[in-house]
């Protein structure tokens, strides 16, 4: 796997750390009216969210770095 893909997730995971972090820090997690069951919802559903865009686009640029959307937009007008 390239490394910038490795960092690029590791960076976005940090992020999201740091958010979640600082939301729990601020005590907004318990204004929210939401017990443990939805801020584990809340918090997975989130990272589920955030992983499948992230792998998409890291799916996007690589396509399109290694060429084979060339191959393939070719492959039609042979």
């Amino acid at each position: 796997m390239a490394r910038w893909l490795v960092l690029f997730v590791a960076l976005c995971i940090g992020a999201i750390a740091v958010v979640y972090l600082a939301l729990w820090a601020l005590g907004e997690f318990s204004d929210s009216g939401l017990g443990v069951n939805g801020i584990i919802a809340l918090t997975l559903g989130t990272i589920l969210t955030i992983g499948l865009g992230v792998g998409l686009m890291a799916l996007t640029f690589y396509s399109d770095r290694s060429g084979q959307d060339e191959d393939v937009n070719g492959a039609g007008r042979k």
